[in-house]
Formats: C-alpha cells, sequence, structure tokens
C-alpha cells in the first residue's frame, strides 16, 4: 500500500512540473514578444496579481523582523496573509518569538482569528518555538501569553518536543502549564511523563510543583522505572525522602526492584530502613537479576551483612538462578563477599551459584585483571564450591602462565571436553586420548605448535612442525637429535602401559596415581610433561 501511495504521489508531481514548465514557456515566448514588463502584466493579469502578492509578502516578512509593527499594520490587511512563512518555514508568530519583537507579537495575538497552531518544518508551533528557546523573561513572556490565548498544550504529545520537554527545567513555566490545565500526566516518546523527566534532571522544585497539582508517582517510564527509582539512580536525597512520602505508605501495594533497593543500601539512606517496617506484610519484591547480583556483590561487607540479615530469604530465593562470571575487580573484594554469604547460612545457594558459572568468561576477567597467586587464589576457593572446569579454561590458564601451579592443581579435577583446542602440548597433557595423528592434517588451526619439540624427536613431528610454522624452526629442527632419546622412548612406553595397565579416562585418574608412585619427582615431571627434554 505505501509503494502504491508513492507512485501515484510522483505520478501527480510529474504532472504538476509538465503543466508548470509549460506555463513558464509560454510565458517566457510572451515576454519575448514584449516591447516591456508592463505590456506582458497586461495580458497575464493573474501573474500581475501573484507578483503583487509575493511583493507584500516579503515586505510584511521584512517588516515582522524588523518589528516595524506601523508597517506591519499596513501590509497585513487580510487572513490570507497570516499564513505567510519565510524560506525555513517559520510563520509570523515565530520570526517574532525567534527576534523578541514582543510589539509584532502582540499586535498579531490581539488580530481575532490569528492561528496559533501553525507549524514549521519542524512541525513545531508558535508555543513549541516560545518554550525551546531556553525561557528567559522574554520567551516566558510569549510562551505565558500564548496559553493564556488557548494555544493547544497537547500538541506533538507522544513525540520528543513536547511543550513539558522544554519546559521541565523552568520552574515557572511548570507552574504556568500545570495552572492552566494542561495534562501533568502526559506521556511522551521515551514513554516517561514530565514528573521523570524532573527526577532525571534532578530539579527539585519541579518535582514538587508537579506532585502539588496531582502528577502520579506509581507511573511506570523507561525500564519500568518509578519516580522514586529515578531519584535513587540519581542519588538525590531531598526527592527520595519527597517521593517515598507520595509513593509508599501502610497502605499500598508495591514492586521495588531489586537493584534500586541495593543502590539504597549502598547510598547509606536512612530509607533502607524503612523498606525493613513494610516488607513483611506489605510489599513484594521483582525477581532479582544478574545485574543485580553485581550490585550486591559490590556492596562492603557491613552493609552486605545487614542487607543478609534482612532479606535473606529473598537472597536465598534467587541465587540459584545466578553465577559469578562478571567482572571481577581488584577493589571488590569478591571473595570476602561470598565468605559473607557462607556465614550467614547460604553455603547451598552459593555452591549452586558457582556451579552455574560460566568459567570461560570468569577466567577471561580474572587473568586480565589479577596476577597469578591471586588468580590461583581465587580458583583454588571456587574450586572448593564445586566449580565446573571446561578444556577452555586450561588452554586459557597454560597461554597465559604455562605449566603453572594452576595449571597442576586443574589437572587433578573434572574437566568437561569440548575440543575447541587452540593450545597444542596442552592437548597432550591433558587429554590422554590425543593422538598425534589425528592433528596433523590441520597444523595451521593450533598455536605454539612449535612448543612440540621440547617434547618429541622424530621426523614426523619434525614435518608436523615445519607445516605449521616454516622456517622459524627449521634451525632448532638441524640441531636435535635424529633419532628419539632414550628418556623420550621409555617415557612414552610408561604412560602407555600405564595407561593400560590401570584403566584410566580421565587425567584425575593419571595424575593423581602419579603422584601417588614412589619415584624420584623428576621422573614425574618427565611423564607429566612438566620437564622438557630437548
Amino acid at each position: 500500500m505505501y509503494k502504491t501511495f508513492k507512485i501515484k504521489c510522483f505520478i501527480k508531481r510529474v504532472f504538476y512540473l509538465t503543466y508548470r514548465f509549460k506555463r513558464d514557456d509560454l510565458f517566457l515566448d510572451d515576454y519575448k514578444r514584449c516591447d516591456n514588463y508592463e505590456t506582458l502584466l497586461r495580458e497575464h493579469p493573474q501573474t500581475r496579481i501573484q507578483s503583487e502578492l509575493d511583493e507584500k509578502r516579503k515586505r510584511l516578512l521584512i517588516a515582522v523582523t524588523h518589528n516595524d509593527i506601523q508597517q506591519v499594520k499596513a501590509l497585513l490587511d487580510s487572513p490570507r496573509l497570516y499564513k505567510v512563512t519565510d524560506r525555513n518555514g517559520e510563520n509570523l508568530l515565530q520570526i517574532a518569538i525567534i527576534r523578541n519583537n514582543a510589539a509584532v507579537f502582540d499586535y498579531l495575538l490581539s488580530l481575532e482569528d490569528f492561528p496559533l497552531e501553525l507549524v514549521n518544518s519542524d512541525k513545531e508551533t508558535a508555543l513549541i518555538t516560545a518554550v525551546s528557546g531556553g525561557l528567559d523573561d522574554n520567551d516566558y513572556y510569549f510562551a505565558e501569553q500564548l496559553v493564556k490565548k488557548g494555544a493547544n498544550l497537547r500538541h506533538m504529545e507522544y513525540l520528543t518536543r513536547t511543550v513539558w520537554y522544554y519546559s521541565i527545567k523552568n520552574p515557572r513555566m511548570i507552574k504556568l502549564l500545570a495552572e492552566t490545565g494542561a495534562d501533568v500526566n502526559t506521556w511522551h516518546r521515551h514513554f516517561e511523563t514530565p514528573l521523570h523527566m524532573a527526577c532525571r534532571y534532578s530539579n527539585d522544585e519541579v518535582v514538587s510543583i508537579l506532585l502539588f497539582f496531582g502528577a502520579d508517582p506509581l507511573t511506570k517510564g523507561h525500564e519500568g522505572l518509578i519516580p522514586f527509582d529515578i531519584a535513587v539512580l540519581q542519588k538525590n536525597r531531598f526527592q527520595q525522602k519527597l517521593l517515598f512520602k507520595y509513593t509508599f505508605d501502610a497502605f499500598s501495594q508495591f514492586k521495588i526492584k531489586w537493584r534500586i533497593l541495593l543502590k539504597l543500601a549502598r547510598q547509606q539512606s536512612s530509607l533502607f530502613e524503612k523498606f525493613d517496617q513494610l516488607v513483611m506484610d506489605r510489599s513484594t519484591y521483582s525477581m532479582m537479576e544478574q545485574g543485580e547480583l553485581e550490585e550486591l556483590l559490590q556492596l562492603d561487607s557491613k552493609t552486605l551483612k545487614k542487607v543478609l540479615t534482612k532479606f535473606k530469604n529473598v537472597v536465598r530465593w534467587f541465587l540459584p538462578s545466578c553465577s559469578f562470571h562478571f567482572w571481577w575487580k581488584k577493589e571488590d573484594n569478591i571473595l570476602e563477599k561470598i565468605e559473607v554469604l557462607v556465614k550467614c547460612g547460604l553455603e547451598d545457594e552459593v555452591i549452586k551459584c558457582v556451579q552455574n558459572t560460566n568459567t570461560t568468561l570468569l577466567f577471561h576477567f580474572l587473568l586480565k585483571e589479577f596476577d597469578e597467586p591471586t588468580v590461583t587464589a581465587i580458583t583454588c576457593y571456587l574450586l572448593s564450591y564445586d566449580l565446573r572446569l571446561t578444556e577452555h579454561d586450561l588452554q586459557d590458564v597454560y597461554e597465559a602462565y604455562g605449566y603453572c601451579e594452576l595449571f597442576k592443581i586443574m589437572l587433578h579435577m573434572d574437566v568437561q571436553m569440548e575440543m575447541k583446542r587452540q593450545q597444542m602440548v596442552p592437548s597432550f597433557i591433558y587429554d590422554l586420548t590425543w593422538d598425534f595423528k589425528t592433528c596433523r592434517r590441520k597444523p595451521y588451526c593450533f598455536v605454539n605448535v612449535e612448543h612440540l619439540l621440547y617434547y618429541f624427536s622424530n621426523s614426523e613431528i619434525n614435518d608436523f612442525c615445519r607445516m605449521a610454522c616454516g622456517d622459524k624452526v627449521s634451525e632448532k629442527i638441524n640441531r636435535m637429535p635424529q633419532v628419539p632419546s632414550l628418556v623420550e622412548i621409555t617415557r612414552n612406553a610408561f604412560r602407555k602401559h600405564f595407561i593400560h595397565r590401570y584403566k584410566i579416562k580421565t587425567a584425575k585418574q593419571f595424575f593423581s596415581l602419579i603422584n601417588g608412585l614412589c619415584i624420584n619427582d623428576v621422573y614425574k615431571k618427565i611423564i607429566t610433561y612438566e620437564k622438557k627434554i630437548y
């Protein structure tokens, strides 16, 4: 339907332009035949009338622009001229407002039936032009007169550029609009009322005026926020106390977001204590999401204990559905906060929360933010609460720190295999079923392939490394022995016999049994690929 409409409009436009060009061509032909311009106007009386009207419009625009009230009165002798606009689409009233020409403005308003709702190219009326100018004394005068004259206050109500939108920072204009009868609960495009906007701009006086004239404090705006929520997010203590009286009382049923409640606790607000008095019988709480868990753990330990003392059952309800895979910062001291949760009797919930953690994201953040000892301490702590590791985690830790203490600890844990490998050497370490022949067809899928030369020396490995790394490994290959050393042969034979003899399936079983063998530590390091041979 829309395409059909556009085609029809295009066809009409073509016919109009064709007619106009033919008319202009006839006019030019007549002009060429005429001796002077007066003869042309006599032969085309309509052209004479149009020319005089255009000249009058130009003079009228100049008079309004220069505040020449006498000239305006002389020229504005017909209602046809009420709708004159300049090249920017501004009408006479808008030009007078923009130029601060009060005399012309007053005269135009005094005219009977002068249209107040004419719009410019931006679909804005004279009232919108007045209130969008910053609302100094002159702009307020123009807006006040237009409102008293009966200008439409609901123009563009559901768009961004409303009268309320431009007036929200000016208490005088807000009071004028409210006293005139404008709807204080009107919406604009972003689904917010004037009270929402006043709270976002932290204008205390405007908030007080709107509440006095009946603004609804329970109206939900963008993201389901009520004005009280916005005041909390803006950290405005005055508005918080004022809106709390209008929003919550002993007879109301209300629903507050956990994020807002935790913001109050973090701001050490006295209103947090008042929620405790109402929570048991008259209030309900929205479900806490992952973001609110982060907000909870960003509280200091003292405030966290206070929150858990009052809302332990609520935290117990939502915690198993969350996880700890968010950005860990040094100053947050997350382990101390988790310990607070455990000491408050939420150990089972913490375990479920740890099990839900996306370890790929967790290690991505930890390895980027902390040093090796801290990452090791945090990982060991979470492993004690059943943190579930994946193959990707071992790859990341090995890439960051090599065959470190944390990597050895992770080898003794259950690891979920994903077959998404980038490092060649750790694959040989933790995957007992990993066969070199299965990966040699795709050498470019791996990084640090040349590290295999520290553990293996045979023609097949050498050719694989040359294919994957090129000439940069040629020098090392030339210096290596032509046949495997006795240590390598013994290691490979022992691993194969040991795995087959005890029917070992996982790295956890293998490394646990190796640690229990009564052999020298050097031999253990060779068997587990911790010690390099070449």
